[in-house]
């Protein structure tokens, strides 16, 4: 008997498990190390910010395709809105959106003004090839899945130079689409998670239970589009909920991740007559303003990641001084110090790479140092 009900919970795990795995739940949840916070680097005399130049979060504007359908004057559109609020958008572009005979390059408008885009600071990062059917990447083997990936950074990188950035369809991936990935030299995968999570290094077949770590960075968003079907009644209570989620990872110290379309963000709404959408982001983007936030590409914070995870720090105390070494391949500016001295401690050295780049004897306690 009791054979028979470890026989019956067995079946129902590997049941479950088949489940989850031919429904691709594990797109919409995190392993758990994505709770942790894998850039805390404090000690008991100084912590680093998680965040470049004293910033107090990040908060990333992803908009997603962008393709041989975008007309100009809405990308521009959206481009103002951005600009004012010195935002550096990440525009997640198909490269083919329907089928082969509907490349990007062949609106050049539309190509020209993402060059443009991306010389004032912005980011192209790729949204599959087709992006037909909308999970285009669903039920396909992991050959299938690199060409459809292949064809699409091709298209891509001869317009707009490397790309390093990859959002799946419709967030459908699995462990292979990140095999993929790693193998073509993406920096990171935009996919979604239903809780607010730091950005963690996803496992390579099922985590967190089997697998091992893998060099990508996984920077999840919520799985909903916060601005879809907005209109001039709903807007408020749009808004509240998008804020609402802003705050629950502002407050955790998580990075932020805006989710839309463009089509969502230039929808015209018959009873004002205005772009919704783009109004609802301008009220956001003055709220994130307003809490001193980083605004980077997806690429830029990825990078930043990458950095704070690999720089080594040590130090040692004589007397009342302190001297704080740190080492990196990477050189990044805006390593925020926060220092949290006791009173006998005044003189403040750090060296980067063995090279002196800050000295202070009449240091404050709590000084606030950005290299």
């Amino acid at each position: 008997m009791v054979f028979r009900k470890y026989y019956a919970l067995i079946v129902v795990v590997v049941i479950f498990g088949a489940l989850l795995f031919s429904f691709n739940i594990q797109r919409y949840f995190a392993p758990l190390s994505s709770f942790e916070d894998p850039l805390q680097q404090d000690n008991d005399y100084f912590s680093i910010g998680k965040y470049p130049f004293g910033y107090n979060g990040a908060c990333m504007v992803t908009v997603d395709d962008v393709s041989f359908w975008t007309l100009t004057e809405e990308l521009q559109s959206l481009r103002e809105i951005t600009r004012l609020h010195g935002v550096h958008a990440t525009y997640f572009v198909i490269p083919a959106h329907g089928g082969a005979a509907y490349p990007i390059s062949n609106n050049m408008e539309v190509v020209e003004l993402l060059l443009k885009c991306m010389g004032e600071g912005d980011e192209v990062a790729l949204h599959g090839y087709t992006h037909s059917p909308t999970t285009e990447l669903k039920g396909k083997s992991r050959a299938d899945q690199e060409e459809i990936i292949r064809k699409g950074l091709a298209e891509l990188t001869n317009i707009f130079g490397p790309v390093y950035g990859f959002r799946p369809p419709a967030f459908w991936k699995n462990t292979a689409t990140y095999s993929v990935l790693e193998e073509l030299e993406f920096l990171y995968c935009a996919s979604a998670c239903v809780f607010n999570v730091n950005p963690y290094h996803p496992f390579d077949t099922f985590s967190p239970f089997f697998g091992e770590e893998i060099n990508l960075i996984e920077i999840p968003c919520f799985p909903t589009d916060y601005l879809a079907n907005i209109t001039s009644e709903n807007s408020s209570e749009q808004l509240f909920k998008l804020k609402t989620r802003f705050d629950g990872c502002y407050e955790k110290g998580a990075p932020f991740v805006f989710f839309s379309h463009l089509e969502t963000l230039l929808y015209i709404d018959k009873s004002s007559g205005r772009y919704e959408g783009l109004s609802a982001l301008d009220n956001f983007l003055s709220y994130t303003h307003s809490l001193n936030m980083w605004m980077p590409t997806m690429l830029e914070y990825a990078k930043w990641q990458i950095f704070l995870e690999d720089i080594k720090i040590s130090y040692n105390i004589s007397s009342n001084k302190i001297n704080i070494s740190m080492m990196s391949d990477d050189v990044i500016d805006g390593i925020t110090i926060y220092m949290n001295l006791p009173d006998d401690i005044n003189d403040v050295t750090i060296s980067f790479n063995n090279v002196v780049c800050y000295k202070c004897d009449t240091c404050s306690k709590n000084e606030i140092i950005i290299l």
